[in-house]
């Protein structure tokens, strides 16, 4: 894969600016008017002394002075009342834009990865600081409060601009002292902000597995596990440590801003004493009146306090460019082209033949291969079970005959035509898979079986009768429509673990895709419901061809062929009647199962 592009601090906020214009349009139009507004009121505020003391100082009548402060002061609220405005709303809604980048450009690069680059560790470890920054506020803020940060910063940048022309008709010297304290700050400033950007990339995997252990503490899932299997100090002993690292990285860069904070303490010290005993004596040798001295202290105050947010906000884009950069580093990744075939699903018989030829596999992490030069075929219309220890290789090989997978060597053949002849979406459609993992949306029970609103209602009623729900969908005031995952609604319900898998097997049979794929769906149910779910998806299952892997070997008796998976590599198989009287592996491993539940009362073969 090639090396991603980086982009400087100026191309990440030009990116998410044209991502506001899209997103949030009327947030420019503050950021932007922010500007003169935010100068107009500091400039009207300080001028009102000016015009009070200066009209006392010219014995000018009230009726000459008040109304001048009047529109001063008319000039300053009607700016700080759009200065509020346009705060709350920068404040409120300027999140919109990240969560549209993280809602759409983010989510459509996942929906279009393939799985196999998904699943990567490099992928997953990008995708975790995106989910960090965005969800976690993992260093976020600098693209939370991206609209007020740049806004304060196109305000102090115009600001200073247009005070120091003013301060420079009094005196260049008075500019140039103020400027030279600005530099030395503003210097330390962008190394300041720059060790923060290189900090918060080194800090990020301490940081992810910090956020793993916190994750898990919060999942219920595991609430139960932890408590009874006293995982609670393993697990506090391994967040301290993490955190510890984490906390490291976060102390040096709180003692690099301290000495930044102590640089510009000092700076401001030395530069109001320089700029103060400068207008004094300008004030007692009558150079200046009273109205302009005034008047100009408060203006290099407020030059001086720009300088300062100048420094502060080009500090706070530095850490948000390195934010966006990560951000970017997710959606512009390159993509592994999908199946560019021509498309052959039509010439796929109801009962396609599957051949695995000479196929060879390992994941991109590893230098171990799971499978080499492995050979496979799978008639048409045969009930194939997959039987061995964890590890052999089962569920990779189906997530490779999937696609989810490509081989690096070899090709898989449906009905003798190269996977990769296939389009992507059209090769999916070519099966029904129930996995281990269950996936529950919060929706109604048919729409998360149908996988859309409007379904066939007696195909549904086909595949809950199949998947064994029928009597416990009976007992539903709803019925079909009673919506499932309790957390997104009140009236919504949870499934019990076995009810779960029957769900997922439901889906699977109103797909009623041409190849069925059972990956150890019911290890939540006992041995004896999983084997009557098996034989019923078998009867199911008839002018399909099948694959079915089970850990309990008894469960699969009723297939056409038994293979005993070892290494990647077959070894063994038969039916089952044929690998009980060879009386090797698949032998021993039955026995023991089949003493094991005969002495636990639950099952008997």
């Amino acid at each position: 894969m090639k090396k991603q592009k980086t982009h400087g601090n100026i191309q990440n906020i030009w990116y998410y600016l044209k991502i506001w214009g899209r997103t949030f349009p009327w947030g420019l139009f503050f950021i932007l008017f922010s500007v003169p507004m935010g100068i107009l009121a500091i400039y009207e505020q300080i001028r009102i002394p000016q015009l009070l003391i200066g009209g006392l100082e010219s014995n000018l009548p009230g009726n000459v002075i008040f109304p001048r402060m009047a529109w001063a002061f008319l000039w300053m609220t009607g700016a700080k009342l759009f200065m509020e405005l346009s705060e709350t709303k920068l404040m409120t809604r300027g999140s919109r834009p990240l969560m549209w980048l993280y809602s759409v450009p983010i989510h459509k690069k996942l929906f279009k990865m393939k799985y196999q680059q998904l699943i990567s560790s490099s992928v997953q470890n990008k995708l975790a600081k995106v989910e960090n920054i965005v969800l976690r506020g993992g260093g976020g803020d600098q693209i939370h409060f991206f609209g007020v940060k740049f806004s304060n910063l196109l305000i102090a940048l115009v600001g200073s601009a247009v005070f120091a022309s003013d301060i420079f008709r009094v005196d260049g010297i008075l500019l140039l002292v103020i400027f030279l304290s600005v530099f030395f700050n503003l210097g330390y400033g962008v190394y300041a902000g720059k060790y923060s950007a290189q900090n918060m990339r080194e800090r990020s995997e301490w940081e992810k597995k910090e956020l793993y252990f916190v994750k898990i503490s919060e999942n219920r899932a595991y609430a139960k596990d932890i408590r009874l299997y006293k995982w609670l100090e393993p697990i506090k002993r391994a967040f301290q440590f993490y955190h510890k690292k984490h906390a490291s990285y976060l102390k040096k860069e709180a003692r690099v801003l301290f000495g930044g904070g102590a640089l510009n303490a000092l700076s401001l010290f030395f530069r109001d004493i320089l700029a103060y005993t400068y207008l004094m004596h300008q004030l007692i040798h009558g150079i200046l009146k009273i109205s302009d001295f005034v008047f100009l202290a408060a203006l290099i105050m407020q030059f001086s306090a720009w300088m300062e947010a100048i420094v502060f906000n080009f500090n706070e884009l530095i850490l948000f460019s390195a934010q966006m950069e990560q951000l970017r580093d997710f959606i512009e990744l390159e993509e592994q082209d999908p199946f560019q075939g021509q498309g052959c699903a039509a010439k796929v018989c109801d009962c396609p033949e599957i051949e695995f030829s000479h196929l060879t596999y390992g994941y991109p992490e590893s230098e171990e291969y799971i499978f080499e030069d492995f050979n496979l075929k799978i008639k048409s219309g045969e009930k194939l079970a997959l039987v061995g220890i964890n590890g052999a290789g089962k569920t990779t090989l189906m997530h490779l005959l999937m696609g989810l997978l490509e081989p690096v060597k070899g090709k898989i053949l449906i009905d003798g035509k190269d996977s990769k002849e296939f389009k992507q979406e059209e090769y999916y459609q070519l099966f029904s898979p129930v996995f281990q993992d269950v996936i529950i949306f919060p929706e109604t029970v048919a729409v998360n079986i149908a996988g859309e609103k409007e379904y066939d209602p007696e195909r549904m009623k086909q595949a809950i009768r199949g998947a064994g729900m029928e009597d416990f969908i009976q007992t539903l005031e709803q019925g079909e429509k009673t919506p499932l995952v309790q957390e997104s609604d009140e009236e919504a319900i949870d499934l019990s673990g076995g009810m779960n898998q029957r769900l997922l097997l439901a889906r699977a049979l109103y797909k009623d895709a041409k190849i069925n794929i059972l990956d150890e769906p019911t290890a939540a149910l006992d041995p004896l419901a999983e084997s009557r779910i098996y034989e019923e998806y078998a009867r199911m299952s008839l002018n399909k061809t099948s694959v079915f892997i089970s850990h309990r070997l008894a469960s699969t008796r009723f297939c056409d062929r038994i293979i005993l998976l070892e290494n990647g590599k077959i070894e063994e198989e038969g039916s089952h009647e044929a690998l009980m009287a060879l009386q090797g592996k698949y032998y021993q491993m039955y026995r023991v199962q089949s003493k094991y539940y005969q002495e636990g009362g639950e099952y008997e073969d």
